[in-house]
């Protein structure tokens, strides 16, 4: 039975993530567990949680959050927030 090392999938994830930027997405890292996306898009690669920031309405405080489950990180963001090819 062939093991995965979990540094290998968050090392995959990780680089999932820096291939936003070079896919037009600003990537802030905060730390090695919370990164942001084009500043409405919280990701946490850990695990794979994440949360919209933006309200729905004017008067909504109620922000989406969520797990990604059987997606990759870009194409996970490129649903929520849209594409940014070049």
């Amino acid at each position: 039975m062939n093991q995965v090392n979990k540094n290998d999938i968050l090392d995959k994830r990780e680089q999932e993530i820096w291939g936003l930027q070079d896919m037009g997405y600003e990537v802030h890292w905060f730390t090695d567990f919370h990164v942001r996306i084009n500043g409405v898009l919280d990701i946490y690669p850990v695990n794979l949680k994440w949360h919209d920031l933006r309200c729905k309405t004017i008067n909504e405080r109620i922000h989406e959050r969520g797990s990604i489950i059987n997606e990759s990180i870009t194409k996970f963001v490129e649903r929520k927030i849209g594409s940014h090819e070049q």
